[in-house]
């Protein structure tokens, strides 16, 4: 199937990826939640891609409007990673790429002011690599190893941010976001660069150590504060 191609002048936009798979149940609460965000943040576009094919869900989606809302389905299921890759390939450019990138699980709340922050945080911190949102201590809560202090980083603004860095963990990819400029001159324009042959493999794992190993700073941003609905058999709506 090809991606289609989409006609916004990307370097001025925000992009927030979220892709889809089961868990009907949060996505009726996720979507008109994220859908908010459109009144309060005028340059975003909400990329929402189908891997599920179950027709209700894909009808529940064919209702949204919007002129800044992207909806794809992919019912075959390849994976978020490669859906995601095959967008960026379709849409993206090394002189038009967004300035930050967003990756959102259809099962994580925030409000607007959470997602400002982490915006803000990948454009604005030095070598801003993974940035997770720092999760509600519930049930669902995917941060594992974070034992430390949050270090702080002061950015090109002169504001400070400070991000908490897993101890020999990676920041989870549930929810992230990652600088449009890196994509293409560090990760050659490809998100995820390991795939394997099925769905579901590690790719945040190794996105954030193949940034570790190039001297980027991954961690979880402080303030910038989610929800995590969903985790194995816990839901939590």
């Amino acid at each position: 199937m090809t991606t289609p191609t989409y006609p916004f002048n990307w370097s001025k936009m925000t992009v927030l990826f979220s892709v889809i798979y089961d868990g009907f149940s949060v996505l009726k609460v996720f979507l008109p939640a994220i859908m908010r965000h459109f009144d309060e943040i005028d340059n975003l576009v909400i990329v929402m891609i189908n891997n599920d094919p179950n027709p209700e869900i894909h009808a529940f989606m064919e209702q949204v409007s919007h002129p800044r809302f992207i909806y794809i389905w992919r019912p075959e299921n390849i994976g978020k990673a490669r859906v995601m890759n095959q967008f960026i390939a379709a849409n993206f450019k090394p002189d038009c790429v967004p300035p930050a990138i967003i990756s959102i699980d259809p099962d994580v709340l925030m409000p607007v002011e959470t997602l400002r922050q982490m915006i803000d945080a990948v454009t604005d911190i030095p070598k801003a690599g993974v940035i997770g949102f720092h999760y509600e201590n519930n049930r669902c809560n995917p941060m594992r190893n974070v034992w430390f202090p949050a270090r702080t980083y002061k950015g090109f603004s002169g504001r400070k941010h400070q991000l908490y860095r897993p101890f020999m963990m990676n920041v989870a990819g549930t929810a992230f976001g990652i600088s449009g400029e890196i994509l293409f001159k560090t990760l050659g324009g490809v998100l995820f660069s390991k795939l394997e042959d099925r769905p579901y493999f590690p790719d945040d794992y190794y996105l954030d150590r193949l940034l570790n190993r190039k001297g980027f700073r991954n961690g979880y941003l402080k303030g910038a504060t989610a929800s995590h609905m969903k985790s194995g058999n816990i839901t939590l709506t």
